[in-house]
């Protein structure tokens, strides 16, 4: 299962400062669920900060995953082409 990270801000107390946090989450190809794996750069997050991490990797899922599987597919024509290539040096 790819795991993607990205980079926000929470707004906390009165003055609603913010505080930079490193997010982790996991996405199961072909499924909706989206898991947050970590929250790097504060002790703790409230429910409401768990759902606003979680809405912000449900928008970014799509996008991170075309992107995986654009870099995936074009490993995948290299390794093939490599292949290919080797066969001839071979034959």
């Amino acid at each position: 299962m790819p795991r993607f990270t990205f980079d926000t801000e929470l707004l906390r107390g009165r003055t609603e400062r913010e505080h930079p946090v490193t997010v982790t989450y996991e996405v199961r190809p072909g499924c909706p669920d989206i898991e947050i794996i970590s929250v790097t750069g504060v002790d703790y997050t409230t429910a409401e900060e768990d759902a606003q991490l979680h809405d912000l990797a449900c928008d970014r899922a799509d996008d991170d995953m075309a992107e995986y599987a654009a870099g995936y597919a074009e490993y995948r024509a290299d390794m093939l082409w490599d292949e290919r290539l080797l066969d001839r040096r071979a034959a």
